[in-house]
């Protein structure tokens, strides 16, 4: 009896050594919560947990796969993953749907509790290894290849013991991986700031308070606009500022590096684009600017880009561009619409305007 009592005790501890070793297990290869929307999957990125709050990390525990973006334009996909949330669209955060739950995050987030939120007009804001935190609670990313574990089939019951006995092993080797990924991830990491770090230069403006410093990719270029008669946006969320310079220097790919509540905002637009964009000869007008009001772009270009201005420049007011120099007008203006913010040839500059291409 004693024997038989000792062997029970024996079986329990390593029946309870499987069970304890299974669970760090399951924990070190979660899977991240997926949506389907639209024929595609998309997975969420989450602030609340530091091991996923990034596309590229949520990418890399489905099965390895690589990280394509938030290329969800819509809120439908949030209010998949949240169905009693409310739903927002304004001005503020990304064109991308996100998630908002109150504090801790700030901005667009700060004061909405359980709301799908959405900005049709803005850009997304973040990127594939953008950590989320400061922003919004969730947001919703596309990954391409990998592959997603299957779930566990039933186990048999004389296989049990072989899974008991095998354990240790596979826990030792799932540790490892897990041990590889981290450094793997932070090599990643640290080799994306390094990288951000020598890119960027730093671009002095006068502003009314005094010189002021932004800072820039390098390979761009910067207008500045002062809106001290007419003040046509606030800085509330840099993604009203973003929707700004889009539209001030006539190009999608513009951001806004700086707004102050002044009125002061400077924009950045890529040199190297995709699809090619002309860089313009002049910024908008800004009656206000200290080197003109039509004064050059501070050129921070790091190599000459060749457009074939005669040949891009064929396309007539109403018709979808992706810049203005395919234009004959020299303008591309965007208009929101189901699937996102669509370009047209615009008659004008500053409102979209299709009638003299009649």
């Amino acid at each position: 009896m004693a024997l038989s009592a000792n062997m029970n005790k024996i079986i329990i501890s390593v029946i309870a050594l499987a069970v304890m070793f299974g669970a760090g297990i399951s924990v070190a290869q979660t899977t991240p919560r997926s949506v389907e929307y639209g024929g595609k999957t998309r997975y969420v990125v989450t602030s609340a947990d530091p091991a996923m709050d990034t596309g590229n990390e949520v990418c890399a525990l489905v099965g390895g796969a690589r990280c394509v973006g938030y290329t969800g334009f819509t809120n439908d996909i949030c209010k998949k993953a949240n169905p009693s949330a409310a739903t927002k669209s304004d001005m503020n955060g990304s064109k991308a749907g996100f998630y908002c739950d109150g504090a801790p995050q700030g901005g667009a987030c700060a004061g909405e509790k359980n709301t799908c939120h959405i900005c049709p007009n803005c850009n997304v804001n973040a990127d594939c290894g953008t950590q989320i935190g400061d922003l919004y609670r969730e947001m919703y990313v596309e990954c391409s290849g990998g592959t997603v574990p299957a779930p566990a089939a039933a186990v048999k019951s004389d296989e049990l013991w072989q899974k008991i006995l095998g354990v240790p092993g596979r826990w030792w080797g799932s540790m490892r991986d897990t041990v590889a990924r981290a450094f793997d991830f932070f090599r990643e990491k640290l080799e994306r700031l390094t990288m951000k770090r020598a890119k960027r230069v730093t671009v002095q403006v006068q502003s009314p308070s005094g010189t002021v410093n932004a800072d820039i990719p390098e390979d761009s270029y910067v207008c500045e606009f002062y809106q001290r008669n007419k003040k046509l946006v606030t800085c509330g969320a840099l993604a009203a500022a973003d929707g700004f310079c889009a539209e001030a220097m006539q190009s999608r790919f513009a951001t806004a590096a700086l707004c102050q509540d002044n009125g002061l905002i400077i924009c950045s637009n890529p040199c190297t684009t995709n699809p090619a964009q002309v860089k313009p000869n002049r910024c908008a007008f800004d009656g206000d600017r200290p080197r003109g009001n039509q004064a050059p772009p501070l050129d921070f270009c790091t190599e000459t880009v060749v457009v074939d201005t005669v040949k891009l420049a064929t396309k007539k007011a109403g018709q979808e561009c992706a810049h203005g120099g395919e234009c004959t007008t020299g303008y591309c203006l965007g208009q929101p619409s189901d699937n996102g913010i669509k370009y047209f040839c615009s008659c004008k500059q500053t409102t979209l305007d299709f009638t003299c291409g009649k």
